[in-house]
């Protein structure tokens, strides 16, 4: 079976702790790391809006990413 990319904002700002807020787009996956860097060029201001929108444009997008599903769900696992 065939890894999926997804991308995973890091956004800008750090909390006391060291930790940072971090956005996970699991809803929709990608085939390759081309497939969603392409989206990212082609979509990317739709994106960061959506992104922006749902920290109520209080916080700003340090960096987007295209993780492969396997360190995704590391990630993710390292941070619940």
């Amino acid at each position: 079976m065939k890894e999926l990319w997804f991308l995973v904002s890091i956004m800008s700002g750090i909390y006391a702790d060291g930790s940072v807020d971090v956005f996970f787009s699991y809803k929709q996956g990608f085939g390759s790391r081309i497939e969603c860097k392409t989206f990212l060029r082609n979509n990317g201001a739709n994106y960061i809006r959506g992104i922006m929108q749902h920290y109520n444009y209080k916080k700003n997008i340090k960096k987007v990413l295209c993780v492969p599903e396997k360190s995704a769900l590391k990630l993710l696992s390292e941070h619940i």
